[in-house]
């Protein structure tokens, strides 16, 4: 076997052993916080509903809206009983409507309704749309440098596909499987197979590209800036002849044409997605496209840093905004997620500025996306796979075409760096594919979680245990700051339960917050508190008393803590919190299984 063989066989056992690990990765995660797949059932899920109600002839879900709701002048007023509505549905003359785009109902689960009269597990759905676009992803990238002729070596092609795998927000989209991640996923398989069938070429493969380009936008209306954009290069920058334009073009409007058709039958209106219609959170029913939202937009979906901690799974999410003067204040009624910016999930996501051809169309839709969220006045962390996945096949393909033309010492400068990168944005995407916003592996998996935590946690210091006995004392004197000023006391675990203090014109209000109940407490005098928790696991109470006397009492008959995880003076969850306490805090007892 001569060199090239040698190197044409490592690289395809690279390819295989990375695709495989990343499959077996997607299909554990899928099911890690939802159970099994579970097939031949009926099932709750929205696009399960959406795909009967296509199997049975028609656009509305087969549920029929409470008739107390349809009495109301305003049911998306809301003050209306939750109890009422089916949330971030749309309620249009008597009937519930996906608001969500119906493209995951037209490719699976309506024809697998049709044919097995039966639903299709959405998170099923969610790892075969993840695994399809990834693959085409990967074969996008690989392509685009084979017919540049640059072959990467095992190394390289194994950092391509981590980065096209594991960088590109995917893992925290498993984190907790319902009708928003299908969506998204759905918009994300479509584009990535579009760009595919686009970089091949051919009339067919184009006109295939254009259906899948409409399909994205059947999914994500806001995708449709990827078509627009891959149009204009079809355009003016790629040779693919009048016919193969035509072909995208055409397959591109017919999609386009189905999708006003159905809007127009559900809403009376062809541009009318269900937005206004839709039964939400106040506010939320409106895209509000302003420059003011640009500062935020650019620092949740960009640059906002995880928290770090050396308790499993060492990487979490905060909702805290850190511009806190009058002129950086958030707009009004922003609604943000905690969010960690793409940045820290693909830290070599700059050389996207490096990208030339076709890489750089593909950088560009991904930059137009971007913006587009980033001037809504919505932020939340599920967002960024609109256009990370299409800025890691853009940066890393950049990054391998620079690597693979240069030698000698800059080569062997640069691949450790992309290296180094490529695996830091790896462990915080499973980082945070653990952790999530809410942490609903730890919730809805308890045993699974402490199973995985315990394995990867070799110190008992950092070890997580299942209700542990606490007794912590600590005495503080909180700073004289003006209301609304929170400082933290207590943490046990991230987000589990929490102390704060806030000091008043008469003295302290203190807050103690568990998961599920909040209780607050007004104290008089500015003399330094006491504050004695105890959490005793036979009776499943936490208990906090205030110099002596019982002040609070949560019932948790479910703690996850390791001794690392009882923090003093530090916050996870409040935004308006202050980073460090400033008083004095002396721990007198610790932790102890």
């Amino acid at each position: 076997m001569n060199r090239s063989d040698f190197s044409r066989y490592s690289r395809r056992a690279v390819l295989s052993l990375v695709c495989g690990t990343v499959a077996l990765y997607y299909f554990w995660v899928s099911r890690a916080t939802t159970g099994e797949f579970e097939w031949g059932h009926d099932l709750g899920g929205y696009y399960n509903m959406l795909g009967r109600g296509f199997a049975g002839g028609h656009i509305y879900l087969p549920v029929e809206p409470n008739p107390e709701l349809l009495r109301l002048n305003n049911p998306w007023d809301t003050s209306v009983d939750n109890a009422l509505k089916m949330h971030d549905m749309a309620l249009c003359n008597g009937h519930y409507f996906l608001y969500h785009g119906a493209a995951p109902a037209v490719l699976l689960f309506t024809p697998w309704r049709m044919l097995t009269r039966s639903d299709f597990p959405e998170n099923a759905a969610l790892f075969l749309f993840c695994m399809g676009g990834f693959l085409f992803s990967a074969a996008t990238v690989l392509r685009l440098l084979r017919d540049s002729g640059d072959t990467p070596g095992p190394l390289l092609l194994a950092l391509i596909l981590l980065a096209t795998g594991l960088c590109t927000n995917l893992p925290f989209l498993f984190s907790r499987i319902w009708v928003y991640e299908i969506a998204i996923a759905c918009g994300y398989f479509c584009v990535s197979a579009a760009v595919y069938f686009l970089v091949r070429g051919g009339n067919y493969a184009l006109a295939l590209s254009g259906f899948l380009f409409g399909a994205a936008v059947a999914s994500r209306p806001h995708l449709i800036l990827c078509g627009v954009i891959a149009a204009v290069w079809l355009t003016f920058f790629a040779r693919r002849g009048k016919r193969g334009l035509a072909a995208f073009l055409l397959a591109y409007g017919c999609v386009g044409v189905a999708i006003a058709l159905y809007n127009y039958q559900r809403f009376g209106n062809p541009l009318e997605f269900g937005l206004r219609y839709m039964v939400t959170g106040g506010f939320q029913n409106d895209i509000s496209l302003h420059p003011h939202n640009w500062l935020p937009g650019v620092y949740f979906m960009l640059l906002a840093p995880p928290h770090f901690s050396n308790v499993f799974p060492w990487a979490w999410m905060l909702q805290r905004y850190p511009f806190d003067s009058p002129l950086h204040e958030l707009p009004r009624h922003y609604f943000i997620e905690p969010t960690v910016g793409a940045l820290w999930l693909a830290p070599f996501l700059f050389t996207a500025a490096i990208a030339r051809g076709t890489f750089r169309m593909i950088a560009i839709a991904a930059l137009a996306v971007c913006c587009f969220l980033m001037t809504t006045h919505m932020s939340t962390q599920r967002y960024e796979v609109d256009f990370l996945p299409l800025a890691v096949t853009a940066s890393a393909g950049a990054a391998a075409t620079f690597i693979s033309r240069r030698s000698g010492m800059l080569r062997a400068i640069l691949m450790p760096l992309f290296g180094v990168a490529v695996l830091f944005g790896v462990f915080v995407n499973l980082a945070l594919g653990i952790s999530g916003p809410y942490e609903e592996l730890r919730k809805s998996r308890p045993l699974r979680y402490l199973s995985i935590a315990r394995a990867l946690s070799p110190f008992p210091e950092t070890r997580p245990l299942l209700n542990p006995r606490i007794d912590v004392e600590f005495t503080a004197k909180p700073a004289d700051r003006p209301g609304g000023f929170y400082e933290p006391l207590l943490s046990i675990g991230h987000n589990q339960y929490q102390i704060y203090v806030e000091r008043t014109a008469a003295g302290y209000r203190l807050t103690s917050q568990s998961e599920s109940s909040t209780l607050t407490l007004e104290r008089a005098g500015t003399e330094p508190l006491l504050v004695a928790t105890v959490y005793s696991p036979d009776v499943g109470k936490l208990i906090t008393s205030i110099d002596g006397r019982k002040a609070f009492t949560h019932d948790i008959a479910r703690l996850i803590a390791a001794p690392a995880g009882v923090r003093t003076g530090e916050a996870w969850a409040d935004a308006n919190a202050a980073r460090r306490f400033t008083g004095t805090i002396r721990v007198l007892r610790w932790l102890v299984q």
